[in-house]
C-alpha cells in the first residue's frame, strides 16, 4: 500500500492511500480526517481558488516517539530493543487479535493499555485499558480508564515489561 501526499500550498495538503477510503486532510497543519471521494473534491477546488498547482511525494510515516525497552519480562516480545512509535494509537496488551504492541508476558492482559497521540496537546496519553498487573508511569499507577499525558524520559511499566518514552527528537542513540 502505498502512501501518497498531495500539497497544494504551505496551508493545504492532503494524504491517501489507495486501499483506504478515508484520508487526512491538513490545513495549517491541523489534521482533518474526511471520506476520499470528498476530499478530493474539495481539495481540487481549494486548489483552483488559490491558484495552485497539484504535487505528489511519497509520504513516509517519521515516528513521534519510541519506547525503549528496558526489561522484556518472561516474555521474548518485543524483540527489538527500540519501538517506533508513528501511530495516532497503538494498543498493547498479550493478545495478537487487538495488540499493535504485542507482549508476551503471561501477567500482561489481552488489553492492557493504550498510547494515544493528542492532535490539540500535541502529545502521546498512555490510558490504562484493564491491566490485571498494573500500568505505572514515572512510578505512580493509572487507574482503569484513566490517561496520562506522557513526557519524554518518562518510565512505564506495564507488570514486569518496563519501557522508557522518549519524544522523536529525544531518543537516545
Amino acid at each position: 500500500m502505498t502512501r501518497t501526499k498531495h500539497v497544494y500550498s504551505d496551508d493545504l495538503a492532503y494524504s491517501c492511500s489507495s486501499h483506504s477510503s478515508i484520508t487526512l486532510l491538513t490545513w495549517r497543519d491541523r489534521p482533518i480526517t474526511i471520506w476520499r471521494d470528498l476530499l478530493n473534491v474539495i481539495a481540487r477546488i481549494a486548489a483552483r481558488l488559490i491558484g495552485q498547482t497539484i504535487t505528489s511525494q511519497p509520504l513516509k510515516a517519521h515516528p513521534r516517539a519510541y519506547l525503549v525497552v528496558l526489561n522484556r519480562g518472561e516474555g521474548t516480545r518485543p524483540k527489538e530493543d527500540t519501538v517506533p512509535i508513528s501511530r495516532d494509537e497503538v494498543r498493547i496488551g498479550r493478545d495478537p487479535n487487538n495488540a499493535d504492541l504485542l507482549l508476551d508476558d503471561p501477567s500482561i492482559s489481552r488489553r492492557h493499555a493504550i498510547l494515544r497521540w493528542d492532535h490539540e496537546a500535541e502529545a502521546y496519553f498512555l490510558m490504562e485499558d484493564g491491566g490485571r498487573s498494573g500500568t505505572f508511569v514515572a512510578g505512580k499507577r493509572v487507574q482503569t480508564g484513566q490517561s496520562v499525558r506522557l513526557a519524554s524520559g518518562d518510565s512505564i511499566a506495564l507488570g514486569p515489561v518496563q519501557f522508557r518514552f522518549y519524544d522523536a527528537d529525544d531518543v537516545p542513540s
